[in-house]
């Protein structure tokens, strides 16, 4: 892996040979983040002091873009060293806090240009977005609170910044491969976790008193059982080709957070940076009766004088 340190004016700094490196990708939060080590002279201080963005690149290709948080440089007997961390270009978002308002109708070009552009964000993906009628923005909110509550009521998606720093509104699809855990996986765990999960969801309008329920029936099949209720203002707030969408969404997006994460495998390969969030591994492994398209949820990737490879957290 190679590291770019970039001034704010885009003047780009290639660091001595890295040491070590630590990155992490999900699918929004807690927040991608990267950490590396090389060697520290005196040369490298301007640089340092200058740095707002860091993009770390693999085989020639981009394999990290994102804010540049701190350096820390190390001076004893065995040497002289700097480490740089950061996160995503998400901290952006995260680190501003917005005014509280209400907004009739937000669009997503309303959202880009008073939410998202004016912190830094502007390589962002093509794709069409229904307005939302009485759209909040609440006390304390950030930036980044605004984004992700605009996406869940608009298309019932999450933002997510990629490996490049391209914000994604909506879903992503990514690349597709294959895995023999028997031949690359150098460990394998398998977690099936149900506490949290939510087995029934009452929905119910505030103002009305209607309500609706949703029923997980996936989990109550296996005899779960976690009921909750939520309140709310409005059912019907999504303006979708000039016709009201009823957003059963709310009760739905809280059953599936619930379970997002809850049965997944963890592998860990030698190789580096094999695939990302949002990738679609068809995974193999015969201990664990598993032969199925799994989605990429979590990639970590790290390299040192000791090891190197890359953790893939899959949802199976």
């Amino acid at each position: 892996m190679k590291g770019y340190l970039i001034d704010k004016d885009g003047t780009q700094y290639q660091l001595p040979e890295l040491l070590s490196w630590d990155v992490c990708h999900g699918t929004g939060e807690p927040c991608d983040y990267f950490e590396v080590k090389t060697l520290y002279t005196a040369a490298l201080l301007p640089k340092l002091g200058d740095a707002v963005r860091f993009k770390g690149t693999n085989d020639g290709a981009t394999v990290f873009y994102g804010v540049v948080d701190e350096y820390q440089v190390s001076i004893d007997e065995s040497g002289s060293t700097v480490s740089v961390n950061g996160r995503s270009l998400a901290a952006l978002l995260m680190d501003n806090e917005v005014p509280k308002c209400m907004h009739y109708s937000m669009t997503k070009s309303s959202m880009l240009e008073k939410y998202v552009t004016p912190y830094g964000v502007t390589n962002v993906n093509d794709g069409t977005m229904p307005q939302v009628l009485m759209f909040s923005v609440r006390d304390g909110d950030s930036a980044w609170t605004v984004l992700k509550r605009y996406c869940l009521k608009s298309v019932h998606g999450s933002p997510r910044f990629d490996k490049t720093g391209k914000l994604y509104m909506g879903k992503r699809t990514g690349s597709s491969l294959n895995l023999n855990a028997e031949e690359k996986a150098v460990s394998v765990k398998l977690k099936d976790e149900r506490y949290g999960i939510i087995s029934q969801i009452i929905v119910t309008n505030r103002s009305t008193g209607g309500s609706y329920t949703l029923d997980n029936t996936e989990f109550t099949n296996r005899g779960g059982s976690s009921r909750r209720y939520l309140y709310t203002e409005k059912f019907d707030n999504v303006i979708s080709g000039g016709t009201t969408v009823d957003t059963t969404f709310t009760g739905r997006y809280q059953i599936e957070c619930s379970r997002s994460g809850k049965h997944c495998v963890e592998i860990i390969v030698n190789e580096q940076f094999p695939c990302f969030p949002d990738d679609t591994v068809t995974l193999k492994c015969t201990a664990l009766a598993i032969n199925q398209s799994c989605r990429v949820i979590k990639t970590h990737c790290w390299g040192d004088a000791v090891s190197a490879g890359t953790r893939i957290t899959l949802e199976v």
